[in-house]
């Protein structure tokens, strides 16, 4: 469960720095054309990697259930980064690495 909750925290923080006025929040520049295409990718691949990983460990519906409870809360805690402490999201998401990297090597 926490792998799937770092990997969606991963993902909405690099789909909300894909967006330009995110970006510019926590980086004071504007991104270019292929950081915005290889953030997109990046968010939504993890995503789809957070699913197979709950799929791994639970039966179909109930993954299903767990993705968007995950999601949602991943979602929420973005927000409020990026609402009140928006440079701070990129180390977040570097320490949410490094527990996905430790949590990953523990799953396999």
């Amino acid at each position: 469960m926490t792998l799937a909750l770092s990997l969606s925290f991963i993902a909405f923080g690099a789909l909300a720095l894909a967006m330009f006025g995110h970006f510019k929040s926590c980086f004071k520049r504007p991104p270019s054309q292929v950081q915005q295409r290889g953030l997109t990718l990046v968010g939504w691949g993890l995503l789809a990697l957070s699913f197979v990983v709950l799929l791994g460990q639970y039966e179909t519906a109930y993954a299903t259930i767990l993705l968007f409870g995950v999601m949602s809360a991943a979602a929420l805690t973005v927000i409020l980064l990026l609402s009140y402490q928006a440079k701070r999201l990129p180390a977040s998401m570097a320490v949410a690495a490094l527990l996905t990297l430790v949590d990953f090597s523990l799953f396999v």
